[in-house]
């Protein structure tokens, strides 16, 4: 089986997520992209928030798809990297379809406790996912190097959102976004890589 459908498929993940993202923030009164995690558009009583979650099911299940590209091409990162592709897919599309975010102040349920954990899941396998690839033999080096990249933004955003959150600065949507940057604009430049055949060589 050929890997370029699912290449193309797993392209639609991040532009999925990101109209999801625009539609929601214009849906909720009030949201800053600056200062709101993205979780509150999908937070149970959120306007829209049926279809927000929709939205984020469907693209980790492109997410998915893209990982089984990898794992048909012999010329991508590897099969290593396809499985951590996948289950960051497959925890994305858990976290919107079984437990999304409770509203702000409410008291800790059982869907946060697994928001939360497979939120960590997700963005642990991620980052395993960028490892991978950056190690990779086959894919060019730049291309590794821009793994690293995609790496070094997620961290950076992590680090940013949490030292917002503990000292109360209205910035971890900002932060939350420049994480989500690095493993979405990895994922796209990875999927349009494969479909060119990792630039013809």
């Amino acid at each position: 089986m050929k890997p370029a459908p699912f290449y193309l498929a797993g392209a639609l993940a991040p532009l999925v997520f990101l109209a999801s993202v625009i539609y929601g923030a214009a849906r909720r009164a009030g949201y800053s992209h600056l200062a709101d995690p993205v979780s509150l558009l999908g937070m149970a009583g959120a306007a829209d928030a049926g279809m927000i979650n929709a939205l984020w099911v469907v693209s980790g299940l492109l997410i998915i798809l893209l990982g089984a590209g990898f794992w048909l091409d012999q010329a991508g990162p590897g099969r290593w990297t396809a499985t951590w592709v996948m289950l960051a897919g497959a925890g994305s599309a858990a976290i919107a379809f079984w437990f999304p975010m409770d509203p702000p102040g409410a008291p800790l349920s059982r869907s946060q406790i697994g928001h939360n954990a497979l939120v960590a899941v997700a963005g642990l396998s991620f980052a395993l996912a960028l490892i991978t690839a950056a190690y990779a033999a086959a894919p060019p080096r730049a291309f590794r190097r821009f793994s690293w990249i995609a790496l070094a933004a997620m961290v950076a955003g992590g680090a940013g959102a949490a030292l917002s959150a503990a000292m109360g600065w209205p910035l971890v949507g900002l932060f939350e976004r420049v994480t989500q940057a690095g493993y979405h604009s990895w994922l796209l430049v990875t999927a349009i890589l494969g479909v060119t055949g990792w630039g013809a060589r």
